[in-house]
Formats: structure tokens, sequence, C-alpha cells
């Protein structure tokens, strides 16, 4: 084990809330010698009000986490790409982030994108816990990208306490019912970082034969690819499966549908 946390690099996460889930299985799927450091948004409830007072103060975690040692950020909440309609909000406030911090950046909305188009999925069912109009809100966004969304379910949550309640096993179920939905449908999309587990993405994917992506896979997706490394388990997905230490993704950072360049981060 190496003596310092982070040797191969510390990424920097900004939880729109809490980060329970996150870390624990951030930890299981990426090496040792990868860190993870976390700062917190204000969003309690899934609104406009709670969702702007978030961004009034992302550069300044995003800073913070910087300051105390990450070199790369990534910033979660799909609610924060849709305060401004999608994709070329979420662009900006990827460019904010970098212009504010320096180092890498990416967005929600634009990893899971970036992710979806990796595998080659454009018809994708879609999971989340939001009510019927975020639910909407994150589908119409998504066909704004050229993704098309066949089937959707909404768990009908508009507070964080609410939808932090919901297993594993019920998102599964979920993500089952609406796979079975459409015969064309290429993979299955869970965004929120407080549901859609990546452990068992192996078995699951192998029952429905298609991919899953959930938003923490996609965090160490981008983890790993920026940082050069490969994931230490193969039950992580499809997504993660795809990876092998050394490897790095086509992501350019002068293309404004991607999201940061991919480097190997030193200390």
């Amino acid at each position: 084990m190496s003596p310092i946390f982070g040797s191969a690099g510390r990424i920097g996460y900004i939880a729109p809330s809490t980060a329970e889930r996150v870390a624990k299985e951030f930890y299981e799927l990426v090496p040792e010698e990868l860190g993870l450091l976390i700062a917190t948004l204000p969003i309690v409830r899934i609104s406009d009000s709670d969702v702007q007072h978030a961004l009034d103060r992302i550069e300044k975690r995003a800073r913070q986490l910087v300051e105390t040692g990450a070199e790369a950020v990534f910033s979660a909440g799909i609610p924060l790409a849709l305060a401004g309609g999608g994709e070329g909000f979420d662009t900006q406030l990827r460019e904010r982030l970098s212009a504010a911090t320096g180092v890498p950046c990416a967005t929600d909305f634009g990893a899971a994108l970036a992710a979806i188009r990796s595998i080659g999925a454009q018809k994708i069912a879609l999971v989340t816990p939001f009510t019927v109009e975020y639910t909407t809100r994150i589908s119409t966004a998504l066909w704004e990208s050229e993704i098309e969304v066949v089937a959707e379910r909404g768990f009908g949550y508009d507070t964080q306490k609410g939808y932090g309640m919901l297993s594993t096993s019920m998102i599964d179920d979920a993500v089952r019912s609406v796979a079975g939905k459409a015969s064309n449908i290429e993979a299955v999309y869970v965004p929120c970082g407080r549901i859609g587990s990546v452990r068992g993405l192996k078995d699951l994917e192998a029952e429905l034969g298609i991919p899953v992506i959930t938003a923490n896979q996609i965090l160490i997706w981008w983890s790993l690819n920026i940082t050069g490394l490969a994931p230490t388990s193969d039950t992580g997905g499809a997504l993660l499966n795809g990876l092998s230490e050394g490897s790095k993704s086509p992501i350019e950072f002068s293309d404004p549908r991607r999201m940061a360049p991919t480097r190997r981060l030193t200390c």
C-alpha cells in the first residue's frame, strides 16, 4: 500500500447534498492509490430555488477541493444542468469550473452523455428517483442531445431524504421493467448518485442483455479514464470493463460535446 493517500491522483467530487453511497462504491472499484475528495452543496429539495442556491456556490466548492488537494473535479447533480436547459448550459458550467480551478473538470450530464455515446447507445430507457416533471426534463435534455428515450420511470420524489431511502432492489426492479418495454432499447440510464448501485451491474446486465449506466459508475469511469487506471473488479458493468491500465478515452477538451481531456495525474 502506498504511504501517500491518492498517490495516483486525487479526484474532487461535488455532491448535490450527501455522499454516503458514492464514496463506498468508488473505493470498491478503483485502485487503492486513487483518492476521492468530497465537497457538498445545499440541495435538500429538487426545486429551482434549491438548485439555484447550489449553482451560486458551486465554484467556491470546486476551488475548495483543489485547494485541499484535488487535481481534477467532477460536479454531480443532473438538476444542475437542467437549470439551464441541458447540454449547452452543462458545457458552460463545466467551463466555469475549469476556469475557476485551472484543473480538468467534468459535469454530471456531460459525463453521462459521453458515457452513453462511448458504448454506442442511441436508444435508452431512463429510471430516475424524481418527479414526473424532473424526469421529463431529463428525458427532453437527452432527446435534444440526440439520445432517444424509449421508456422512462420516475419514482416521484422531490426530496433527498425521500429517494435516499429507496433500496437497490427497488431500482433494479424498475430497470428490469423499463428495459422490457421495447425491443430496441440499447441501454438503461439511472442518474442520481444516491440510487442505482454500481454493485452487481455485471449480473444485472447479463440478465437484461444490455448495459446499465448509473451515476456513480459514470464518476468512476471518468476518474479511471482521466488517470489511465483500470477498475479492480469486473462487477461494475460494461462501461467500466471497457477500460484497461493505461487506456485513454476519446474525450477531447476542444469538443464542447465532451468532457475534460484525459491525462495521468501526478502528485
